[in-house]
């Protein structure tokens, strides 16, 4: 057995090991303290010098080929035409490492901005479609309404259909989830007009029948929420007005300029921040390492709509609706989970009420919890919203 060298200092044993003596010592066992060790091309062939922290028998046996060296000055005066050669190697196996590592950034960068591409586009919807979808026997006015000359959406028209009711009932803006429209809704305001209630289903921007550019996430769609409750204002003097929104839709009633002057609010699965909307996503269709990729989307949110994560995140501003308020959230849902629904509720103001629906999902409720959710509206609306003499 060979004597240890200590802490690089030259101690009692020499400075090259002949590589054969690594076939059957240990030199972990009885130099535990080697640091640092190299590995010397062997039989002419260039390979990267391995540093071993601590020799191990394991490590032996993968260097049992090679030559033992104490310090890499060592191994370069034994082979120097070899080292020579080792360098130019590890010079080109670095530039390549480099270039590959930059190769994989861009090629993520490429693939983010195109998924953000993607679920920012619009969903147009033919009108003939949308059409098709009513029944006779439920009359709905077809109405364009003006958003404000600023508005980011510079088609500037929001596209809906609207249900009249009883007068002194109040009247219902319904708005969709993400890259739906107004179908979605449909059933919904079927049963509410039936019991007395005017109705107003509108096609937020890059949806249906709306125009616009892309999806917003929140941003521009607040402006469109903002034109409908002011149009309902105008054309509906007097009445009381609610919303009920769905994910996306929800989010837009809360970020809304004109939330806070609503008679009732009912929002459906609605995410407490933009951050945990993403990264839930994310979980979901890439598994538990999903969410280290959001902030690749996140950053996009910057130069494509000029805003933040912050900006768009319902719990930094649903404190400001000074209305009643009723959350739904379903136990399922891994799109937007309990927890962030009952954030969202100790953020509110009062009068409000949480309603989670066992087994619900990020999905239409209203089709799910049927009598039930039906039930809960109704008594939730009846409460807050409808006149009484």
């Amino acid at each position: 057995m060979y004597p240890c060298w200590h802490g690089g200092r030259t101690g009692a044993g020499p400075d090259v090991l002949p590589r054969r003596t690594l076939l059957n010592q240990q030199v972990g066992s009885t130099c535990p303290h080697i640091l640092p060790t190299y590995l010397a091309p062997s039989n002419g062939t260039p390979v990267f010098p391995l540093i071993l922290i601590a020799a191990h028998p394991e490590m032996i046996k993968f260097s049992r080929t090679a030559t033992y060296c104490r310090d890499m000055a060592s191994c370069m005066a034994k082979y120097p035409f070899q080292s020579r050669q080792l360098l130019m190697d590890m010079r080109q196996w670095i530039r390549f490492g480099v270039f590959s590592l930059l190769c994989g950034i861009a090629a993520l960068l490429i693939i983010a901005v195109g998924v953000g591409e993607l679920l920012s586009g619009a969903v147009p919807t033919a009108v003939d479609s949308l059409s098709g979808a009513v029944s006779a026997d439920f009359p709905v006015e077809g109405v364009q309404i003006p958003v404000s000359a600023n508005s980011r959406n510079t088609d500037s028209s929001v596209h809906g259909w609207l249900v009249r009711g009883r007068r002194g009932d109040g009247i219902i803006l319904l708005v969709h989830s993400l890259r739906s429209n107004r179908i979605e809704m449909l059933s919904r305001a079927k049963f509410l007009n039936e019991q007395g209630y005017g109705v107003l289903l509108i096609d937020l921007r890059a949806h249906g029948e709306t125009p616009g550019d892309r999806i917003t996430f929140g941003l521009g769609e607040a402006e469109d929420v903002e034109a409908s409750i002011a149009y309902l204002r105008n054309a509906f003097p007097g009445e009381r007005i609610a919303t009920i929104g769905v994910s996306l839709g929800a989010a837009a009633i809360v970020l809304s300029k004109h939330a806070p002057r609503l008679d009732a609010v009912v929002l459906e699965s609605l995410h407490a921040t933009f951050e945990e909307a993403v990264e839930n996503r994310l979980r979901l269709h890439l598994g538990e390492f999903g969410p280290v990729f959001s902030p690749l989307l996140l950053w996009q949110l910057s130069f494509r709509f000029g805003t933040s994560p912050d900006e768009l995140s319902p719990i930094n501003r649903i404190g400001d609706l000074n209305a009643p308020l009723l959350l739904i959230s379903g136990t399922d849902d891994q799109h937007t989970k309990v927890a962030e629904t009952e954030r969202l509720f100790e953020a509110a103001r009062q009068p409000k009420e949480i309603w989670v629906v066992p087994g619900g999902g990020h999905f239409n409720m209203h089709a799910y919890a049927g009598k039930e959710y039906e039930n809960r509206i109704s008594g939730f609306l009846e409460r807050y919203l409808r006149r009484r003499n």
